[in-house]
């Protein structure tokens, strides 16, 4: 059971990472291609963009400081 429940947040994760849009609110850096930050309303990304799609490593921030 607990092999279910760790290989449902697995897909929810990459499910949620695939859904990426084009960065409308790139505060710094190179959100197209590049390294840069993204604000959200519930928290910030910062990490690698290409093609203006989060990608390979990075940082979500949400507003109540967690990682």
């Amino acid at each position: 059971m607990k092999i279910i429940q760790y290989l449902f947040t697995i897909m929810l994760c990459i499910f949620y990472i695939s859904c990426a849009t084009a960065p409308k609110n790139c505060k710094e850096g190179d959100c197209n291609n590049g390294v840069g930050t993204t604000i959200h309303d519930n928290g910030s990304y910062k990490g690698s963009f290409k093609n203006s799609i989060r990608e390979g490593l990075g940082e979500y921030t949400f507003n109540n400081g967690d990682i």
